[in-house]
């Protein structure tokens, strides 16, 4: 019994590790080839996902990771208040009354569904001792009927197979495009795709690392401390 929750201790314990920690990867990145600006200094990021709540905890995860690699910036909900309809004079307004250079919006384009096959997987269990083991040490030896050549073909270890299944993935796609409040023109954009993400906080920490690396290999933004 021992043998087998510990077994299922660590299943759970690894399930919970992987689901802290969303895999991204950058499909695409691409920069206006006339841009000759200087770096932006302090970005707007708004996130656009499947509700207010969702974007949000994006937007805060993101601006966490950009600050912690020194670029500076600010959730879109500090300023957007939370307005999903605003005129194009009004979103113009609003980003510069933020104090903002450049805008970096997140949208969540595509969410793809895929299915993986887990097989059969066979491991071992150890017989659990009986009670009455210490009381008559042959009990043991012919477990469970005294005295019979059974218990002595009973196997001691059990064999156990956990049968194979499919397992759900899904693969949530967002499109990335950074825009210069001076010019009111887009400067970069990037398309990325993350693995089973566990919320859109985590998908937001995971996305804004590749892109917070890859802005700053371009120049756009200041290089600072990473992590």
């Amino acid at each position: 019994m021992k043998t087998i929750v510990v077994r299922l201790s660590l299943l759970i314990l690894c399930a919970g590790l992987a689901s802290c920690a969303a895999e991204s990867e950058l499909e695409t990145s691409w920069e206006v080839p006339t841009y000759a600006g200087t770096p932006f200094t302090d970005l707007a990021v708004i996130g656009v996902l499947q509700n207010r709540n969702s974007s949000q905890a994006f937007e805060s995860k993101a601006v966490e990771v950009f600050q912690h690699a020194g670029i500076p910036s600010i959730p879109g909900f500090s300023f957007l208040k939370g307005e999903t309809k605003l005129s194009r004079d009004d979103m113009a307004a609003r980003v510069k009354g933020s104090g903002a250079d450049g805008v970096l919006i997140f949208k969540l384009v595509a969410v793809d569904s895929t299915e993986t096959y887990v097989p059969p997987t066979t491991y071992t269990v150890p017989e659990a001792i009986h009670p009455e083991w210490w009381d008559d040490p042959y009990w043991g030896y012919y477990y469970p009927y005294p005295y019979h050549y059974w218990g002595y073909w009973y196997p001691a270890v059990q064999v156990v197979t956990d049968p194979g299944y499919w397992e759900p993935h899904q693969t949530y796609r967002i499109h990335a495009a950074l825009y210069s409040v001076a010019s009111d023109r887009l400067v970069w954009t990037a398309n990325t795709a993350t693995f089973d993400p566990s919320s859109p906080a985590n998908e937001g920490g995971s996305v804004a690392k590749l892109i917070a690396e890859e802005l700053q290999r371009r120049g756009l933004v200041p290089v600072g401390k990473k992590g």
